[in-house]
């Protein structure tokens, strides 16, 4: 779980939003260099092995590299997650009516930021879950408006603010 600094209470939705996209930036960027931290060290640990393998180091190499190519691709997914969270920034300053893709969606039991999958994540004192338009709660509470009701796992939710 990632923590943004204490930010001091929000004056606006549009000021919470910005925090919650700078929180989200920084929880993905962690991501991306932990993912790109991990390959370097296999592939640093792999350039220090000797040319000459018998069959059980043929083996390990090929898993290593097995590694190495399934990190590569958590990666790759990763760093279109943070672009996608980029786009959001640049372009997600419209006003919201409805649940859809760059919303904060506030209700009596949760805020969810309709984005990536980024899991949950505070600004400031408040926990915000980052789901992406694939999950099942975004599916459940997709098209919503203010004062609209949704259900996700037998939990029954009320929005109270969409922005």
């Amino acid at each position: 779980m990632t923590t943004v600094e204490k930010l001091p209470i929000q004056t606006s939705q549009n000021e919470f939003k910005a925090n919650i996209l700078e929180a989200s930036i920084l929880h993905q960027k962690k991501v991306i260099d932990d993912f790109q931290r991990r390959v370097n060290e296999i592939m640093a640990s792999e350039a220090n092995e000797k040319d000459e393998y018998d069959a059980h180091q043929q083996s390990f190499k090929s898993e290593t590299m097995t590694e190495v190519s399934l990190l590569s691709d958590q990666l790759h997914f990763a760093q279109h997650e943070f672009d996608e969270l980029r786009h959001i920034q640049n372009y997600g300053h419209e006003r919201h009516s409805m649940a859809e893709y760059g919303t904060v969606v506030k209700t009596d039991k949760e805020t969810f930021f309709i984005s990536v999958g980024i899991e949950e994540f505070y600004v400031g004192d408040q926990l915000v879950f980052g789901i992406s338009v694939q999950s099942p709660i975004y599916k459940a509470m997709k098209g919503k408006r203010v004062n609209d009701r949704f259900s996700f796992n037998g939990i029954n939710y009320l929005i109270e603010e969409i922005f």
